[in-house]
C-alpha cells in the first residue's frame, strides 16, 4: 500500500498509477511546534526590516518558483491592496530560481519600497510570529506545509483554493480561501483581513485547534502507528483520518 498526504493527492496518485483504492491511505503531513517567544520574534524581525511593531505586514513564505508558487500574483495583488491599506508592507521569505524576476516585477509595479525580499531563512516560526497575515498565492499545491505551520502559530491565513488547501482550511472558518489564478481575489482576501482583524484572529484560533486535532506531529505519528498496526495485526484498530484533507503522496510502501 501507499500513504498519501491528502485526498487530492490520493486521486492524483490513483490516476497516475491505477490500483485498488483501498491500497492508498491518507495520513496528512504534520508539524512539530518549535517553542518561540512570539512577542520577541515579532519585535526582532520587524526591526530587521526597519518596521515598527504596528506596521501592517503580509508574509509570503516559500520557494520562488513560477508559475506554481504564484509570487507574481501576490505582487500584483499587493499593488492593488496599497490603494486601501497604504501603510502596509510585505515580506517575501524564500529563495529560488525566480527571485530576480519577482524583484524586477516589484520594481515595475512601483512597490519595491514596500516589499522586502529576505531570501532563504531557517527560522520560519519567527517570521510567522512577525507578520500579521500569511498569504499563499499558489497556482498548484499538494498539502502546503507553510499553512500547517501558520496554523500552529495562530497566524491568520489567506490562501488560494488549490490542491489540498480547501480540505485543510474551511473558508471563513479557519482562513480566507480565495479563487486561484486571481490577483483580485487575493487583494480582496487581504483587504478583508485588515478591515476586520478581530475576525481574522478568531479564524486563526480555529485553525490552531484544527492543527492540534489533526496536524500536530504527535497526531500524525499516532495515525501512522495505527495504520501500521492495522496491517500487521488484523485485530488492531484502524486509523482515523480527517474528514477532508489534501494529499501529496509520500511513496511510503507498507
Amino acid at each position: 500500500g501507499f500513504i498519501a498526504v491528502s485526498d487530492c493527492v490520493k486521486k492524483q496518485f490513483l490516476a497516475a498509477l491505477p490500483m485498488a483504492e483501498e491500497k492508498v491511505f491518507v495520513i496528512p503531513n504534520g508539524v512539530a511546534q518549535t517553542p518561540v517567544d512570539q512577542t520577541m520574534a515579532r519585535k526582532t524581525k520587524r526591526e530587521d526590516l526597519g518596521l515598527s511593531e504596528h506596521t501592517p505586514l503580509v508574509g509570503v513564505i516559500g520557494r520562488m518558483e513560477l508559475p506554481s508558487k504564484g509570487q507574481d500574483l501576490f505582487l500584483k495583488a499587493f499593488e492593488q491592496l496599497l490603494k486601501d491599506q497604504a501603510d502596509t508592507h510585505a515580506v517575501l521569505v524564500g529563495g529560488g530560481p525566480h527571485r530576480k524576476h519577482c524583484e524586477d516585477l516589484a520594481d515595475r509595479l512601483g512597490i519595491s519600497e514596500r516589499v522586502h525580499f529576505v531570501g532563504w531563512q531557517t527560522d520560519v516560526a519567527q517570521w510567522l510570529s512577525a507578520v500579521d497575515v500569511v498569504c499563499l498565492p499558489s497556482r498548484s499545491e499538494g498539502l502546503p506545509m507553510i499553512l500547517i505551520e501558520a496554523m500552529a502559530y495562530r497566524c491568520p491565513i489567506v490562501a488560494t483554493s488549490v490542491g489540498g488547501v480547501p480540505g485543510l482550511l474551511g473558508h471563513l472558518r479557519e482562513a480566507l480561501v480565495v479563487e486561484a489564478e486571481s490577483s483580485k481575489a487575493i487583494t480582496y482576501g487581504l483587504n478583508n483581513v485588515f478591515k476586520d482583524y478581530e475576525a481574522a484572529v478568531d479564524r486563526a484560533q480555529a485553525a490552531f485547534i484544527r492543527y492540534q486535532e489533526w496536524y500536530s506531529a504527535e497526531q500524525v505519528i499516532v495515525g501512522l502507528e495505527n495504520l501500521y498496526a492495522a496491517h500487521s495485526d488484523a485485530s488492531a484498530k484502524s486509523t482515523d483520518v480527517p474528514p477532508t484533507v489534501a494529499v501529496e503522496y509520500l511513496g511510503a510502501g507498507i
